[in-house]
């Protein structure tokens, strides 16, 4: 796995005192079901229609019938991204947040999407550095800096933003093109504390590459930018 192995780097890579861990983010999505008006139910007996049980009718065992059967979507969706926490105080504050971009997280209308979105908004109004890493070439605009922005600096395939804590006031991105290295990004820590450099072309194992390139939407053809 691409976090996992960024993870690792990352505690090799921290000073003493700061911490990487990863995490997960657990939510519900609904399973489909649709809302139905009754109005199509047979209407129940009045009491003037109903058989009186003094008619002489002989017993019978209630009438049974099975229902069907059919899988329910288990409704849980787990999302996977790295804090990195300052450990140096018993408050253990998070300092930055890694995010890897999946397809859902960039399909139009999706509940991940929508989810995503939220956590995102959280991020960029707290006090935590947020690092996105967008190795997909097709579905909606979903990283922080504009599309706008990022257009008017050129074609792009992928991109990685940061949202630096400490510099509100700018962008902060590098934009890939398919056939060129993954950059060597900026981590931010804590006010005083020099960041560190992650490499993330260090992780482009045969095993990873295979998998980004496979998740990448669009195949061969073409820019986002």
């Amino acid at each position: 796995m691409f976090l996992g192995t960024l993870q690792q780097q990352l505690s090799a890579l921290l000073p003493p005192g700061f911490v990487s861990r990863p995490e997960q983010r657990v939510y519900i999505v609904p399973d489909g079901r649709e809302a139905r008006p009754d109005a199509s139910l047979p209407a129940p007996a009045t009491a003037s229609h109903r058989p009186s049980p003094s008619a002489g009718r002989v017993a019978t065992a209630p009438r049974q019938t099975p229902p069907e059967r059919a899988p329910r979507p288990a409704g849980q969706v787990v999302e996977k991204f790295i804090e990195i926490r300052d450990v140096r105080s018993s408050s253990k504050n998070v300092v930055a947040i890694i995010e890897l971009l999946n397809p859902a997280k960039k399909e139009t209308g999706s509940i991940d999407r929508s989810e995503y979105l939220r956590k995102q908004t959280a991020a960029l109004t707290g006090k935590a550095h947020l690092i996105e890493i967008d190795l997909l070439r097709g579905g909606e605009h979903t990283v922080y800096v504009p599309e706008n922005v990022l257009r008017a600096r050129g074609p792009f395939d992928y991109v990685v933003t940061l949202a630096d804590a400490a510099q509100p006031t700018e962008y902060i991105f590098w934009r890939v093109s398919l056939r060129e290295p993954l950059p060597v990004i900026d981590v931010p820590l804590a006010e005083g504390i020099t960041g560190i450099k992650l490499d993330l072309q260090t992780h482009r194992s045969a095993r990873a590459a295979s998998l980004f390139r496979g998740c990448a939407l669009g195949g061969e053809a073409g820019h986002r930018g």
